[in-house]
């Protein structure tokens, strides 16, 4: 307290000195209220330093809030690094069987004329080939026009049995996919309508 009442009889002596040495000119206004605000500011320093904690106090409790929960923060971080790769991970499966999906329905459809959905996709874990198994659901498509036409002859002692048939096209598309997706054939699960 009386350094604070000693700290104001200095900035208002000072003051006087100042504005008795200043000669009379446009500028000795700027100085006089430069002054008071200097003595106002002196005196509510009391005040301002109840509501402002010292910057010392403030940087050592900060300081210990920080190592105290640096591990917490680690782990935080670490946890929220699994959980963006497994989101990244399940995005990109997701995307690659969309678009597997699609060429898979598209090759069927230009090499065999076969609607087909892929109902089921899994992805191997091994680095040599991309897909495990997968399961499809085929049927022929009726309405669609043929553009090559080959000709045809019905002997009575070559037919096949609609089963034979269906078996015939099930290898074929079968080993179709084996090539053109690099995998087993008995990875390929095909059900035909």
């Amino acid at each position: 307290m009386t350094e604070w009442i000693r700290n104001i009889i200095v900035i208002i002596f000072l003051s006087i000195m100042v504005e008795m040495m200043m000669p009379n000119t446009n500028f000795q206004h700027y100085i006089k209220m430069t002054v008071g605000f200097i003595i106002v500011a002196v005196m509510l320093h009391p005040l301002l330093s109840l509501f402002n904690p010292s910057v010392e106090r403030a940087v050592n409790s900060f300081s210990n809030l920080s190592t105290l929960s640096d591990e917490d923060m680690k782990d935080s971080i670490i946890e929220n690094q699994e959980k963006i790769e497994s989101n990244q991970r399940e995005q990109t499966h997701n995307l690659v069987s969309q678009k597997i999906k699609k060429d898979v329905e598209l090759e069927l459809m230009k090499h065999f004329n076969l609607e087909c959905q892929v109902s089921d996709l899994t992805f191997s874990d091994d680095k040599n080939t991309l897909i495990k198994h997968i399961t499809l659901t085929v049927k022929q498509d009726i309405n669609r026009k043929v553009v090559s036409i080959k000709d045809v002859s019905i002997d009575k002692n070559e037919r096949q049995s609609d089963e034979a048939q269906k078996a015939q096209l099930t290898n074929d598309v079968k080993k179709f996919l084996a090539e053109e997706w690099d995998i087993a054939m008995d990875a390929v699960i095909l059900h035909i309508e």
